[in-house]
């Protein structure tokens, strides 16, 4: 029994520890990367749908029960089924702000995205995240991939009324 406690505190405890900038500007790219995908590759991650993306994947509560999903509307199906999970996500999006224009920043600054600032969108780069880093935080990756792709399915108008979230 205490090793299933501390293997639960291990994971919780690594889930708050990777809460970083760096991380942060890659899992925006592969959110801004299957955005343009789903997209059939003409649209980029609009900056209201990026501003989400940290506050969401860095929520371990969201994040786990979203990794789970398996629908194609996971998005929507996870915030009707799990309304608890809004709590708090206006202030998750303020609270974190800081982290993710900073993150924003070093992604668009080493080139793992670019942004337009006459459409504001991020267009990301074509490239491949070591495995290392993937694996180690695979959770985290796929919920940003799925993240993206709900984002495109839904619009920003949706999203931003299903996740209770004000610009």
């Amino acid at each position: 029994m205490n090793e299933i406690v501390k293997e639960v505190s291990d994971y919780n405890q690594r889930f708050k520890l990777v809460q970083n900038e760096a991380l942060g500007a890659i899992l925006i790219h592969v959110c801004a990367n299957a955005y343009f995908d789903e997209s059939m590759k003409l649209r980029h991650l609009p900056l209201e749908l990026a501003l989400l993306t940290l506050p969401l994947v860095f929520n371990e509560r969201f994040c786990l029960t979203f990794y789970k999903m398996r629908s194609s509307s996971a998005l929507f199906r996870l915030m009707i089924d799990n309304p608890q999970l809004r709590v708090g996500i206006q202030k998750r999006v303020e609270s974190l702000a800081k982290l993710t224009f900073r993150a924003l920043d070093i992604g668009n600054s080493t080139g793992l995205f670019n942004y337009d600032s006459t459409t504001q969108t991020f267009q990301a780069l074509k490239l491949k995240i070591p495995d290392d880093i993937k694996n180690s935080n695979s959770e985290m990756f796929y919920c940003a991939d799925k993240l993206g792709r709900g984002f495109l399915s839904l619009g920003f108008n949706q999203v931003s009324t299903l996740l209770g979230v004000r610009y």
